[in-house]
C-alpha cells in the first residue's frame, strides 16, 4: 500500500485514523558519526510503517524533532521524536 504526505493544504476529505508517533536513533561508533538525516529518514519510514499498519493511506501534519544526546568517550546519538496523524484520504 501505497501512503501519501499531505502538505499544508489539503482540499481532499479524510477521516482522522490515529496520532502516531516514533523515536529512532543514530548512535555513532568506530567509525561512524552520529547521522540526523539517516534518523529522519528512518523515523519517516516508521511513521509510513505505523500508518500502514492501521490502515491509513496518508500521514500529516508530520512533526520531527531533533535532539542530540552526547555521552562521554565521545559517543553521541542523533535522537528523532516524530509525530503526525494517520489519516485515510477518501
Amino acid at each position: 500500500m501505497q501512503v501519501r504526505f499531505g502538505g499544508p493544504k489539503i482540499d481532499e476529505d479524510y477521516d482522522h485514523l490515529d496520532a502516531i508517533y516514533t523515536v529512532t536513533i543514530s548512535q555513532s561508533g568506530m567509525f561512524k558519526q552520529a547521522d540526523f538525516s539517516e534518523a529522519i529518514q528512518e523515523a519517516l519510514n516508521n511513521l509510513v510503517a505505523t500508518a500502514s499498519s492501521i490502515g491509513a493511506n496518508g500521514v500529516i501534519n508530520i512533526n520531527v524533532k531533533p535532539e542530540l544526546a552526547m555521552f562521554d568517550r565521545g559517543i553521541n546519538q542523533a535522537v528523532i521524536i516524530g509525530t503526525a496523524d494517520a489519516v485515510k484520504f477518501k
